[in-house]
């Protein structure tokens, strides 16, 4: 946040403190994603997970400003910041957010059929009430409901300004939907919101965006978490191997026995992050350019695999067994 952003558009060189390593892409890759992890951890009450239904869809938290309030606004521009600074340097972040929260990037107008990816039982009770006669139903219904807030408290909200004096009947239905489906995603994080642009702006403004949809923004942003291992194996480079030894055979059996955590473990060890671009591995980055993954016969049979996260690459020995090539994997 001390640097301008001039400065921050310049080349980026990633080095850990303690660690040697030249950073030819791999470095800032895992930065990005070790940086992100942090930054939208929701145990710091900034953001939120939403519903069942989109258990990993990040939101913002209403109640923000009650868990710093003298700082809250400053980093959500740096959350901006970050995100912008992802994307200027074509690096992938660990985050995954409401599909209405890039629509909102994207100034995108949300719709009710939208409301259903963050909050799917308030969809399904605005879509009755929105297709039912609620005239003697809902009768002390107002533009007004009681919210729970994340320290436990009862808090009355209006949706629309004087909500608690205005009834809910067949003529207004549709405007109370619109205006709980507005407030539900972004009403009251409005402020939270606008600070996290303005920190994508400094660096890359947000006009650039326009040509995407929200799929793609988020492609853009965080890849795709989706690790298809017949994708992977057919854009795959071998150096002193062939797919006929048994080593590439075993290689790719354990990855496909692996469970999604762990095939991502293996790819983040190998390349620096632990998702892909949307298209998939045919479009992998190292070393500033494409690359794609690779596995490359080094080393004596009781060495670890060694990977060389700026180039995607993994140095394979050649092990004697799919136990041993897995353990050794494993415990790389």
């Amino acid at each position: 946040m001390a640097k301008t952003p001039a400065m921050l558009r310049k080349l980026l060189v990633v080095k850990f403190h303690g660690e040697d390593g030249d950073d030819a892409g791999g470095l800032s890759k895992e930065f990005f994603f070790l940086l992100s992890q942090e930054l939208f951890n929701p145990e710091y009450g900034l953001f939120l997970r939403g519903t069942e239904a989109s258990n990993y869809n990040l939101q913002i938290n209403a109640d923000s400003g009650t868990v710093d309030p003298e700082h809250h606004l400053q980093h959500f521009k740096l959350f901006g910041r970050c995100v912008a600074l992802s994307i200027f340097h074509h690096r992938l972040i660990d985050v995954q957010f409401a599909p209405t929260f890039y629509q909102a990037m994207l100034g995108q107008k949300i719709t009710l059929g939208d409301l259903k990816a963050v909050d799917e039982p308030l969809w399904k009770s605005l879509t009755w009430t929105l297709n039912n006669d609620i005239e003697g139903v809902l009768d002390d219904e107002t533009f007004s409901y009681i919210e729970e807030s994340m320290f436990g408290e009862q808090i009355a909200i209006d949706i629309v300004p004087g909500g608690s004096r205005i009834s809910l009947t067949n003529a207004n239905k549709s405007r109370y939907v619109d205006a709980m489906v507005e407030h539900k995603t972004l009403g009251r994080t409005k402020d939270q919101f606008k600070s996290f642009m303005d920190g994508i702006d400094e660096i890359v403004h947000r006009d650039h965006f326009t040509v995407f949809s929200a799929s793609e923004l988020e492609a853009l942003i965080s890849g795709s978490s989706q690790l298809d291992v017949a994708d992977w194996r057919k854009h795959t480079e071998l150096e002193n191997y062939t797919v006929h030894d048994p080593q590439i055979k075993w290689l790719w059996t354990v990855v496909e026995n692996w469970d999604d955590a762990m095939r991502s473990r293996f790819l983040q060890f190998a390349t620096g992050a632990a998702r892909i671009p949307l298209t998939g591995f045919r479009d992998l980055r190292g070393g500033g350019e494409s690359r794609l993954f690779k596995v490359t016969r080094v080393g004596a049979p009781t060495a670890l695999p060694a990977a060389h996260s700026c180039f995607n690459r993994v140095d394979l020995p050649p092990y004697t067994s799919m136990a041993i090539l897995e353990q050794k994997l494993t415990m790389a």
